[in-house]
This record gives C-alpha cells, sequence and structure tokens, in this order.
C-alpha cells in the first residue's frame, strides 16, 4: 500500500489520492469497494 502525506499538482490531497488509487487498479486490475469506514481494495475475481 501507498501513504500520501502532501498533495501533487495542486490537488486535494483526497484526489491526489483516488488518482493514486485507480492509477494502481489500472496496473494492478484491482477492484476498489468504496464504504462507509474507508476505501477495500479487492482483487477482482477471475
Amino acid at each position: 500500500m501507498f501513504l500520501i502525506n502532501q498533495s501533487k499538482n495542486n490537488l486535494p490531497i483526497k484526489d491526489y489520492w483516488l488518482e493514486q488509487l485507480q492509477d494502481q487498479v489500472n496496473q494492478e486490475g484491482l477492484m476498489i469497494i468504496f464504504e462507509r469506514k474507508g476505501i477495500r481494495i479487492l482483487q477482482k475475481e477471475e
């Protein structure tokens, strides 16, 4: 996993973090499930 401490390209930290998550999903073929208490990342079922 990764930790975002700063914003990048003037994006709010949250948006940058979500952008990084999306990049990871694209690279690893993962599925993101948004929940009330955070975000879970699950492997995509074959």
